[in-house]
């Protein structure tokens, strides 16, 4: 079964372009959004393996959405961004970062169990 994917920019043309290239390699999209809310009220509804978001996007940002989707425990996040704004970049890098810790500390709890990595 392919993994299933949303993918969460609020332009369209970036949207179509990544659904090509992620069908091509054998992906299944599932859904778009053109902003975080509808990225996360999409998420909800149809639990994907793994959600693609542009950070910054109208009404609420990826950064934003992708803390709802994690703390929901909805679905893995990848953010992609095209600008170079350091204070959003260092926004991402600590979210981030963050959750990396958040993983590292269970799966050393866990004696040696990975998955906890893979439900970030």
């Amino acid at each position: 079964m392919p993994t299933r994917i949303i993918i969460a920019d609020d332009e369209a043309i970036q949207r179509m372009d990544l659904r090509d290239v992620l069908t091509k390699q054998g992906y299944l999209v599932i859904g778009e959004a053109g902003d975080g809310q509808s990225a996360i009220n999409l998420a909800r509804e149809l639990r994907p393996d793994l959600v693609i978001m542009d950070i910054r996007m109208p009404d609420m940002d990826g950064i934003t959405a992708a803390e709802t989707l994690t703390q929901e425990k909805i679905a893995p996040v990848l953010l992609l961004t095209a600008f170079g704004d350091q204070q959003l970049v260092e926004r991402a890098t600590s979210w981030c970062g963050q959750l990396y810790c958040q993983a590292l500390a269970r799966k050393r709890g866990r004696s040696g169990n990975r998955s906890h990595i893979g439900t970030l």
